[in-house]
């Protein structure tokens, strides 16, 4: 699982057995900057990050052999183009 920010950037923030155990982790992350007090900056794998800064959180499978967007996938993959 990474935090995907708005210059690209990948933050790993952890690995997990089953998708439902990313899931809790992503919504504990969330509820870290949502508590977060307006001004401070949560402390998130290793960097202090600006809330606004995130786009997502992204669950990818291991081995799923893509972790791009879905039209990217398709681009490459020989699928239909968008």
């Amino acid at each position: 699982m990474v935090l995907r920010l708005v210059d690209g950037d990948r933050i790993p923030i952890g690995s997990f057995d089953s998708v439902d155990k990313a899931q809790d982790k992503a919504a504990e992350v969330v509820k870290q900057f949502a508590e977060t007090e307006e001004g401070r900056w949560p402390f998130i794998g290793g960097r202090f990050l600006r809330p606004e800064t995130i786009v997502s959180i992204d669950v990818d499978q291991h081995g799923s052999g893509w972790g791009g967007s879905n039209a990217r996938g398709r681009m490459f993959s020989g699928g239909d183009s968008e």
